[in-house]
């Protein structure tokens, strides 16, 4: 009996450690999957005005506005 008390503490504190560990990282995927959106949708702006300009306009060529 005092064998399985000990052994259900051991998980409970383990399944608590998990936890608090889950919640860390869940605080830290929040502001990246925000920013990963935020990426992904100006991508798809850019795409989208490549597609619209076609060959008159070349995006992320380093060269200076008006070359």
């Amino acid at each position: 009996m005092w064998r399985k008390e000990q052994d259900t503490r051991a998980l409970q504190e383990q399944s608590q450690h998990l936890y608090s560990e889950w919640v860390q990282v869940a605080s830290v995927n929040a502001p990246y999957s925000a920013y990963l959106r935020s990426y992904l949708s100006w991508q798809a702006q850019m795409e989208q005005l490549q597609a619209a300009f076609g060959s008159h306009m070349s995006f992320g060529t380093g060269a200076p506005f008006g070359a």
